[in-house]
């Protein structure tokens, strides 16, 4: 860390004395070393538990925050009573700034690790980074992840996850999973059934009563251990726009491989109507706070940070859940520009 901390004020002088060979060099080192201690530090992971598939190892880490505001409580209370069933495969853990919360003690009895937020901004909001490092240092488990607080999943979840666990130890490569996800008004979902948040009803209502959502609007994402060098990306706010795209974007960047597990992955995202209890309604300041530390380095697509772009996809065979590649996938149109200026981008803005 010393020699990336080291290295990041030469590629600073560099710049400003307009040395942009010398700038690019610096970069690259930053990234190579960031890189190699990923792979170091999972290495250690792997010898501390003899073997990645630890028996009684739940499936997934998978955190999150909740709104503060009143009217958001029914829909997050769906939230902790279906990822609660979901236990122990998944590990559900609430960021909260109050720990007497509400919301809070409900994820405490329904045996949720509830963690207080450490690293927010000035409105309370967590670091997309922060939170990924203190869960991956913190909890054992197979994958870790990050979802929004009004998705609900099926079991299908962490069946996926199980069944791909081999192949992405396989590979030897590091995985980020995504999904299309599919919304529904919860008010409705509680009029006819409420208990619609139960896992199995969810595979069923997702296929049922689900609306598919544009592939851009990614409100979970999951990585195998120490997939992304969370150290080397700026600080992004939860609950604010385009840091979901972004990272796809980064991991595209950095030959992770990105997976669609729209296929086998059964998912709602609970609104109330229209554009009620989303995030044009969450009353958070500066929603553009994310696109703003991004473009400081130039121009961002954020539209590259799809489902569309995904070079594997995971699907339903004779033989169960199975990880497959897209035969035609291929980098992105205008990735190349993407590229000139990522490598500014791996570089923290702290």
């Amino acid at each position: 860390m010393l020699v990336a901390c080291a290295l990041r004020e030469l590629l600073r002088a560099c710049l400003r004395r307009k040395n942009h060979g010398l700038a690019v060099t610096a970069i690259l080192l930053v990234i190579i070393i960031v890189v190699l201690t990923s792979q170091i530090l999972t290495t250690k992971r792997l010898h501390r538990h003899g073997r990645l598939a630890l028996e009684g190892q739940p499936a997934l880490t998978l955190a999150t925050t909740f709104s503060d505001n009143p009217q958001r409580f029914q829909v997050h209370s769906q939230t902790v009573y279906n990822w609660a069933a979901l236990r122990p495969q998944l590990r559900p853990v609430l960021f909260a700034g109050n720990l007497s919360s509400s919301l809070a003690l409900l994820a405490k009895r329904h045996g949720w690790e509830v963690q207080f937020i450490q690293d927010a901004d000035q409105q309370g909001m967590p670091y997309i980074n922060s939170l990924f490092k203190l869960i991956q240092e913190q909890y054992d488990s197979h994958f870790y992840g990050y979802s929004n607080g009004d998705m609900l999943f099926g079991s299908s979840l962490t069946e996926t996850l199980y069944s791909v666990q081999r192949e992405t130890h396989v590979k030897h490569e590091h995985f980020l999973f995504i999904a299309q996800r599919t919304s529904v008004n919860y008010k409705d979902m509680l009029k006819m059934d409420s208990q619609f948040w139960r896992p199995d009803r969810v595979q069923e209502y997702a296929c049922t009563m689900g609306r598919p959502d544009p592939p851009t609007t990614i409100d979970f994402f999951i990585t195998t251990p120490y997939g992304i060098p969370w150290d080397t990306l700026p600080q992004l706010v939860i609950g604010k726009t385009c840091f979901d795209n972004y990272i796809i974007m980064i991991a595209l960047y950095l030959f992770v491989g990105t997976v669609d597990v729209t296929g086998t992955v059964h998912n709602m995202h609970m609104t109330g109507g229209g554009k009620s209890m989303t995030h044009s309604d969450n009353h958070l300041l500066d929603q553009g706070a994310n696109q703003r530390i991004i473009n400081q380095f130039g121009h961002v697509s954020f539209e590259l940070g799809s489902v569309a772009n995904c070079k594997y996809l995971t699907r339903k065979t004779e033989r169960g859940i199975e990880l497959g590649k897209f035969l035609d996938w291929k980098i992105p149109p205008g990735f190349q520009r993407l590229q000139v200026n990522a490598k500014e981008m791996m570089v923290s803005t702290v």
